[in-house]
C-alpha cells in the first residue's frame, strides 16, 4: 500500500502534465519543475519533492512539487530559506514570540557570556546561562555588573549566535515562495511566462541578478498569515501581491517583468508605503492552476478589482 506522501506526489505530478497539457505543452508526459522549467518522467518521480510554502522552518506548509535541486539550493547554510529563518529568529526576539531559547552573546558594559535567551510577550526576557561555552567567571562578572546597571544607564548587547544572514537573500526567500504560491494558484501559463524569466533569474542567482523592488513590510501583519491577490498599485501597474505575514512580495502582471520592478524600484516603494486596490483570492492549497484549466486571452486579461488595503 502506497504512503498519503507518495499518492500525494503522484496527484500533483499528474495535474501538472494535465495542466502543461491543457495550454497545448506536449511534454510527452513529462511534469516540469516550476523554478528551473526542466522537465521529468513518472520513473524520475524520486528526483521531485513536496514544496512547502512558505519554507517548513517558517511554519510552511506542502503545496506544490520542485525538483530536488531547485529545493535543495534552497536550504542548507548558504540557501535564502536559511537566512529568511535566521533574520525572523531576529523578528521574533523583538516582538517578543520567540518559540525557544536560542544561543545569544550577552553582554553589559565590557563584560560578555554565552547564555540562552528568551523574549516573552508582556514579560519580559528570560536569560538562562551556558557555562559549557563562556570563559571560566564570565557568567558571574556579567551578574555583577548588571546589579550595577540603572535605569537609563550601562549598555546591555545580544547577539544571536550562529544567526547571521543575508539581508538580500532573506527578501529572495520570500520571492520564491510567493512565485511559488502564484504558480499554485495560476499554473504554467502565468508562471512559465517571459516577463517571469527575471524572477526566476533572481531566485537562482541571488547574488547575480539585480532584481530590486519585488519586497515590502506589512509591519500590522500578523505572522502566519497567507494571502494572495490580483491588484491595482497605482502609477507601478498591475500585479500579483502575495502576503505572508508582515511580508509582501509584488510580482508582475502580464507585462514586461524588468520594467515592472524597475517601476518599483524608484517609487516611494516601500520607504513610504504604497496604496493598492484588488481581488483576494482563495489560498491556493491544494493547488488549482486554474489558468491552465480555462479559457483566457493571456495577451489582455480583464480582472474586476474592488476593496482596498
Amino acid at each position: 500500500m502506497r504512503s498519503s506522501s507518495r499518492q500525494r506526489k503522484e496527484r500533483l505530478f499528474r495535474q501538472g502534465v494535465k495542466a502543461l497539457q491543457a495550454i497545448g505543452v506536449d511534454t510527452d508526459g513529462e511534469y516540469v519543475c516550476p523554478l528551473c522549467l526542466h522537465g521529468f518522467r513518472y520513473d524520475q518521480i524520486e528526483a521531485l519533492t513536496h514544496e512547502h510554502v512558505p519554507p517548513k522552518s517558517l511554519k510552511g506548509n506542502w503545496l506544490v512539487l520542485t525538483c530536488l535541486r531547485c529545493n535543495h539550493r534552497a536550504s542548507g547554510p548558504h540557501g535564502v530559506d536559511t537566512h529568511a529563518r535566521r533574520l525572523e529568529h531576529h523578528l521574533d526576539l523583538l516582538r517578543g514570540t520567540m518559540p525557544e531559547y536560542l544561543a545569544v552573546d550577552f553582554g553589559v558594559n565590557d563584560q560578555r557570556t554565552g547564555a540562552r535567551l528568551r523574549h516573552i510577550k508582556g514579560k519580559g526576557f528570560d536569560i538562562r546561562g551556558l557555562p559549557d561555552s563562556s570563559p571560566p567567571g564570565s557568567s558571574e562578572a556579567v551578574q555583577a555588573e548588571l546589579m550595577g546597571v540603572r535605569p537609563g544607564s550601562g549598555l546591555i548587547k545580544v547577539r544571536l549566535r550562529g544567526q547571521e544572514y543575508d539581508f538580500e537573500k532573506h527578501k529572495v526567500s520570500w520571492l520564491r515562495s510567493a512565485y511559488l504560491a502564484a504558480f499554485a494558484a495560476f499554473g504554467y501559463r502565468y508562471a512559465a511566462r517571459p516577463e517571469l524569466n527575471c524572477v526566476r533569474e533572481k531566485i537562482e542567482s541571488p547574488e547575480n541578478c539585480s532584481l530590486t523592488g519585488f519586497h515590502a513590510w506589512k509591519l500590522d501583519g500578523e505572522p502566519g498569515t497567507k494571502q494572495i491577490a490580483i491588484v491595482s498599485c497605482g502609477p507601478l501597474g498591475e500585479g500579483i501581491l502575495v502576503t505572508f505575514g508582515q511580508h509582501l512580495v509584488l510580482l508582475p502582471w502580464f507585462q514586461e517583468g524588468r520594467s515592472f520592478y524597475e517601476r518599483t524600484s524608484s517609487s516611494v516603494y516601500p520607504e513610504e508605503g504604497f496604496m493598492y486596490e484588488g481581488m483576494a483570492l482563495d489560498w491556493p492549497s491544494p493547488p488549482r492552476m486554474e489558468w491552465d484549466f480555462i479559457s483566457i486571452k493571456a495577451d489582455n486579461p480583464v480582472v474586476s478589482s474592488e476593496g482596498s488595503k
